[in-house]
């Protein structure tokens, strides 16, 4: 019946495992909390999105060849979509790690073990990568040809650096002022020997913090929101 439709089984299993590491590793889509039974439905729906466009090089290698290649073809493009927000995990894990905090969320639509503001980062970061056409651009680049390459690696080491360098940008301000405070609780301290200062200044510090965190809040997601639009 397929046949006589001119659908090509072929050509949409192909297209659904280049979508698969953008279903897998970009927590826009929800990570965990889409059921297995969702995340294939959107997966599949992708992939018959993508299929027309889809002119695999591999049409003679065996079928399980030619899955892995266009799988490989998809990481590229999962990882500069997913960038943006695993800097922005990353960048409020440091900000807790930095005012002491050890609090974990476990939230289904974040990586396992994030801080609670890697969490607030990473969920706004990942409301307005949807809302601003994020998942049209990674369709897109998923649509366009792909090359299996010494290239494709080295983009995909490439975004994981650019991932870090980036948490480490939005993050700066926060360690500046952190090293401050360091310098400041030391003087303080210091000073008011013999006095017992130092467990009244740490809470006092962890304000601190979160209050240049709130004030820089709004520049470091548009940052965020900004590098996650180039990406792609």
């Amino acid at each position: 019946m397929l046949s006589a439709l001119n659908v090509d089984l072929r050509g949409w299993a192909l297209a659904w495992a280049r979508v698969t590491p953008a279903l897998t590793i970009l927590p826009a889509f929800g990570l965990n909390a889409l059921p297995a039974q969702t995340r294939a439905a959107l997966g599949l729906a992708l992939a018959v999105s993508i299929a027309p466009s889809l002119q695999p090089l591999q049409l003679a290698a065996p079928f399980g060849v030619a899955l892995l290649f266009e799988a490989a073809r998809g990481l590229p493009v999962a990882i500069a979509a997913s960038g943006a927000l695993w800097a922005a995990g990353m960048a409020g894990g440091l900000t807790d790690n930095i005012r002491g905090a050890r609090e974990t969320q476990g939230l289904p639509v974040v990586d396992e073990e994030t801080s609670p503001l890697g969490a607030l980062l990473s969920l706004l970061v990942a409301l307005i990568f949807l809302e601003g056409g994020g998942a049209a651009r990674v369709v897109a680049a998923l649509s366009s040809p792909q090359t299996v390459s010494h290239g494709a690696l080295w983009q995909v080491a490439l975004g994981l650096t650019h991932a870090i360098e980036l948490a480490l940008a939005v993050a700066a301000p926060i360690v500046a002022v952190s090293i401050v405070l360091e310098l400041a609780n030391a003087l303080i301290a210091r000073a008011a020997t013999p006095a017992h200062v130092v467990a009244l200044l740490a809470p006092l510090r962890s304000i601190l913090i979160l209050v240049c965190f709130a004030l820089l809040f709004e520049r470091m997601a548009s940052l965020l929101v900004s590098v996650a639009s180039l990406r792609l």
